[in-house]
């Protein structure tokens, strides 16, 4: 607030703002589930076809709760920096981790309090879906995995080996 009115109010309130909140409120309320559906079928078809390749895991059990807008996953010995990019270079964004954690390099530490231990809470991605995701983009995603992949693979290969050797 400002000081107008010698502080006793602090200025105009934006009532056309108030109203289309309540309208974008009222409107997202009418299609929560059918959207919510949507995504959640989206969100099966990722973890179906990401599942199918080896050593490609959900981190969530079959039947817990989850939200239908985010498939996460996690990937045996997998650089998931090599993959993030491999995917990017493929029109794909993905990240590693929560916005609120960008750039950081310790492992999630929601992962590890569900039991993960670092490597493999290091070698996680999460692929959030929302309006505008359609299913020819769950197809471009699962095209474009194995290759990602295979790369991810083996730059950790490469790390994993040199970090066992002397210099």
């Amino acid at each position: 607030g400002g000081r107008q009115e010698r502080g006793l109010r602090s200025g105009t309130q934006d009532v056309v703002a108030a109203r289309a909140l309540a309208l974008a409120v009222e409107l997202a309320v009418a299609e929560r589930e059918e959207q919510e559906a949507r995504l959640a079928a989206l969100r099966r078809r990722i973890l179906e076809g990401a599942g199918a390749l080896a050593g490609v895991h959900a981190t969530l059990p079959e039947g817990a709760d989850h939200v239908a807008s985010t498939a996460h996953l996690w990937f045996e010995e997998a650089d998931v920096e090599a993959l993030l990019m491999a995917l990017d270079l493929a029109g794909i964004d993905a990240s590693a981790g929560s916005a609120c954690h960008a750039g950081v390099t310790q492992p999630s530490h929601v992962l590890l309090a569900m039991g993960f231990e670092e490597g493999p809470a290091r070698s996680t991605l999460r692929c959030s879906l929302g309006r505008e995701t359609s299913p020819d983009d769950v197809k471009r995603l699962l095209a474009a995995l194995p290759a990602a992949l295979e790369g991810a693979r083996r730059a950790w290969k490469v790390t994993h080996k040199t970090a066992g050797t002397r210099l």
